[in-house]
């Protein structure tokens, strides 16, 4: 508003107003024929909104904006705001997806109002009131009091009024996909199913978004640089060409290379850049934050057979390090450090802290609702205690058992529902169901208990059991009446319960059931064998080291 001065001849305030207009006002022949009013469709528009309160002991509450058609959007949401003035009205970027007209909405206050109107340069300290930490968190920037999140106004692309409903269901899902499982689960559509990947395989039974695509969309939502990757290709065929009195060290150098290189998962990766034995690849990744100052980097030992398997090895180490953070935001700084460096990752603390301090109480207040939430007394028979920290019941699994269940690396396709149930199976509301969900076993890329169930099947049989309730926030994401249901969380005692179908399984190929089933795998274990003989040997050309490998 104070530059405004400067534009003198062209625009002009009104006074205590933020809001400018032209100085010399269009012909009435150009606005009648730019007239965006909508004169054909006299009904009001009605569109569907969210109302995010500051205080976080108030919960979301669903709006609807009643637009008329010969009114404005912007006085409709000033008066579920509570101002008379739709000047007043501060909007926010777009949030969400890139695609997405999603924006935040809310007041300008009257301290702010009197110090962007004054000719003082000085805009310091001016807000009064209470931070609004959720909608701050979707959008970045500082909010205060409260806030509507909606998708409607004008754009560029059409003179008609845009208008898309935005849903509690939006809302939760929009707060789960700030979390990297959250965004798996959502791209797998399996939100209470799916989980996010320990490791990654192979290209081919990778399901859902790829971890690269989930660590850029991550650093995007929590406005940080976009994440950068560092390749490094190892050659492994140069002792070739050394001369032969350099051939003895350079083909033990050579062996314990591939020794490691054997170490590195997706040996039977799918496409990508392939370099047979020529060449292998390590990745770095550095996260920084819009300031340019360093926040993660992880530098993973591991070298891989193509270049793609290493930038989404390491894209899935730093993923996995920020899902443990968000399920366990208390986490003490000695054990955030340990943490971080068991996955060969170096973490700038105070740079981290700061840039997710408001994860810690956004999160913690979602994740309350369902603490202490335990299954229901009538479901506690038969307990026992999961890898996950969860309570479960026994599985009852019924149908004719074949002898055969699946191994580490196959391929499971599963039909599932899940219900939340109060005590005593008075209610029962689906919540989730897929006719067809295809996993692989062994790396965690669906729920450890589900996991755990499905490995005891073989296919044709079903399975039902209970389990306690995630955080609330993955629930309400999942259904479609989030309203209904968090009543039903906060007035009854529930509990999960699953019913699962196992369709089929498809077995892994020979050398990855190897790798699955023998620690070190068997490769491993025959390349070391041979470095250890080599050095033994004192071996000067590969015709010694055959002989002597075929005679010892």
């Amino acid at each position: 508003m104070r530059a405004i001065p400067r534009l003198s001849g062209s625009v002009v305030t009104s006074k205590g107003q933020l809001s400018i207009q032209k100085q010399n006002p269009y012909p009435t022949e150009i606005i009648e024929s730019s007239d965006i009013q909508q004169s054909g469709s006299p009904e009001n528009i009605l569109v569907k909104a969210i109302q995010i309160p500051a205080s976080l002991d108030e919960t979301i509450q669903p709006v609807t904006l009643d637009i008329s058609s010969s009114g404005y959007y912007l006085d409709v949401i000033a008066q579920k705001l509570g101002v008379t003035d739709a000047s007043r009205v501060l909007l926010s970027r777009t949030i969400g997806k890139a695609s997405s007209d999603t924006r935040l909405y809310f007041a300008a206050s009257e301290s702010l109002v009197m110090e962007l109107l004054s000719d003082h340069g000085n805009v310091k300290d001016f807000h009064v009131g209470l931070l609004n930490a959720r909608a701050n968190y979707f959008c970045g920037q500082e909010i205060y009091g409260d806030a509507i999140m909606a998708s409607v106004g004008y754009t560029w692309r059409s003179k008609e009024l845009f208008h898309e409903d935005v849903s509690l269901q939006s809302y939760y899902r929009m707060l789960v996909s700030k979390i990297p499982s959250g965004n798996y689960k959502l791209s797998r559509e399996a939100i209470l199913a799916a989980e996010l990947p320990s490791v990654f395989t192979t290209k081919t039974n990778w399901r859902g978004s790829f971890p690269r695509e989930i660590l850029c969309t991550f650093c995007r939502q929590h406005q940080l640089s976009e994440p950068i990757f560092s390749t490094t290709s190892i050659p492994l065929k140069a002792s070739c060409k050394l001369p032969r009195s350099q051939k003895k060290l350079k083909v033990t150098e050579a062996a314990e290379l591939a020794t490691e290189y054997t170490n590195g998962e997706s040996l039977n990766a799918g496409d990508g850049e392939s370099v047979g034995l020529e060449s292998s690849f390590r990745c770095t990744v550095k996260v920084f934050s819009k300031g340019k100052d360093l926040i993660i980097e992880c530098s993973p030992k591991e070298i891989y057979k193509k270049q793609t398997d290493a930038i989404q090895s390491a894209s899935l180490k730093v993923l996995s390090w920020l899902n443990a953070y968000f399920k366990d935001l208390g986490m003490p700084l000695e054990k955030l450090n340990c943490s971080a460096a068991a996955l060969d990752i170096s973490l700038s603390s105070e740079n981290f802290l700061k840039e997710f301090a408001l994860c810690q109480s956004l999160h913690n207040v979602q994740q309350s609702w369902c603490q202490g939430s335990k299954l229901p007394e009538s479901k506690r028979t038969n307990m026992e205690y999961t890898l996950s920290g969860q309570d479960v019941c026994l599985p009852n699994i019924e149908g004719s058992y074949s002898g055969v269940c699946s191994s580490n690396g196959s391929l499971l396709c599963i039909s599932y529902s899940v219900s939340l149930v109060t005590e005593g199976g008075h209610t029962k509301e689906l919540i989730e169901s897929k006719d067809e969900f295809e996993f692989e076993i062994g790396n965690g890329t669906v729920v450890s208990t589900l996991e755990g169930v499905v490995t005891q099947m073989s296919v044709g049989q079903c399975a039902h059991f209970n389990m306690n309730l995630p955080p609330q926030e993955f629930i309400l994401a999942a259904v479609d009446d989030p309203a209904r249901i968090r009543s039903l969380l906060s007035s009854e005692v529930c509990c999960l319960e699953y019913h699962v179908t196992l369709l089929r399984v498809t077995e892994p190929p020979e050398e990855r059931m190897e790798q699955a089933l023998f620690s070190p795998p068997l490769s491993k274990q025959r390349v070391e064998y041979a470095v250890q003989h080599i050095k033994k040997s004192s071996a000067t050309t590969l015709v010694h080291i055959l002989y002597f490998l075929f005679n010892s």
